[in-house]
């Protein structure tokens, strides 16, 4: 089941979750066309508000969209270790630094434990949670 992206959403909430990733993608794409064409007197002349409410969905669809890009990083993270990705490695996938990672990937397994033992199910066990700090602990306690 999908659903459409609305044609001015004004925050990312509301582009629906369920939406195709490639309409989510096409939709940012076609707001910021319209905004590079009223930069440059491209096509029909434009009101400022309609330009406007073109900038804000852009920002809105954008913001939807990698969100959900970036929803499943720890994740993807904890299995690149777990299959014996480096540090190092993951990191520079990242974006970020070996510390930044630790402290990331420490902090999202506290998470994920904080809401398995909350809800009594989904996110980590205690055990798992233990397991992904494991991939990240500095043997050197140098962290």
């Amino acid at each position: 089941m999908s659903a459409a992206v609305p044609e001015f959403p004004a925050r990312p909430g509301d582009v629906p979750a369920l939406a195709p990733l490639g309409d989510v993608l096409s939709a940012v794409g076609r707001h910021r066309g319209r905004l590079v064409d009223a930069a440059h007197g491209l096509g029909e002349p434009q009101p400022a508000g309609q330009v406007a409410a073109h900038a804000v969905a852009a920002l809105a669809t954008a913001h939807a969209l990698a969100e959900r890009l970036l929803d499943g990083r720890w994740t993807d993270a904890a299995d690149a270790l777990a299959h014996g990705a480096t540090l190092d490695q993951v990191a520079a996938a990242m974006g970020l630094d070996v510390v930044e990672l630790r402290v990331g990937m420490r902090s999202w397994a506290d998470a994920q434990q904080s809401s398995h033992e909350h809800y009594g199910s989904g996110g980590l066990t205690p055990a798992e949670a233990d397991e992904v700090r494991a991939l990240v602990d500095d043997p050197g306690g140098a962290w």
